[in-house]
């Protein structure tokens, strides 16, 4: 479970932070991830962030700056529901507003965040004051898993060694995108 967690935070960091041009010599380096292509993109709407405002009594109006960025047409669009995406330390601020103003009963950690209607989810590898609004569908992830499972290889290390190991090998492809750059608003330093 360890294992499958691991490489679901892995796969994770690399679809936002990937960076072929990172040279970190990690798994960031195999792909380019939405953050990285996003800052190359024109067309995506971008939002400077002011990492200074993201108190309790700054938190509301960074996120009006992008419920006023996004194209109208798509705030509120039953078809293509918006969501905020945000780092850890935006989602904690947020629910301290709510708390420090009587709009959550801070003992309540299961409610699901909102900002006007519009689904708050919180990601653990979103860079500290990073938040994005989009649709769902708007973002792409696309992986042979079907070709994972012929390339899954266990090797018992106890056979040949006096070591107890067993060691996995799981190869495949992934890619991500998006569908349409003006239709993200990223919010970033």
């Amino acid at each position: 479970e360890n294992i499958i967690n691991t490489a679901a935070e892995q796969l994770d960091d690399i679809i936002l932070n990937g960076n072929t041009a990172g040279g970190t010599g990690t798994y960031l380096d195999l792909c380019d991830g939405l953050l990285t292509k996003w800052k190359a993109d024109a067309t995506v709407i971008d939002v400077t962030a002011v990492p200074g405002n993201i108190t309790i009594a700054g938190i509301t109006g960074e996120l009006n700056k992008l419920i006023s960025a996004i194209p109208q047409n798509l705030l509120y669009n039953s078809t293509k529901p918006m969501k905020f995406a945000v780092s850890t330390n935006i989602a904690i601020v947020y629910q301290q507003f709510l708390a420090s103003n009587a709009f959550m009963n801070p003992n309540n950690v299961d409610i699901a965040l909102n900002y006007m209607g519009i689904e708050m989810v919180p990601i653990a590898k979103l860079p500290t004051a990073t938040m994005f609004l989009t649709y769902p569908q708007n973002i792409i992830l696309v992986t042979d898993d079907m070709g994972d499972f012929s390339q899954l290889t266990f090797k018992d290390q106890s056979i040949n060694t006096l070591c107890d190991e067993v060691h996995i090998k799981l190869q495949g492809r992934s890619g991500v995108d998006y569908g349409y750059g003006e239709y993200i608003v990223f919010y970033w330093v």
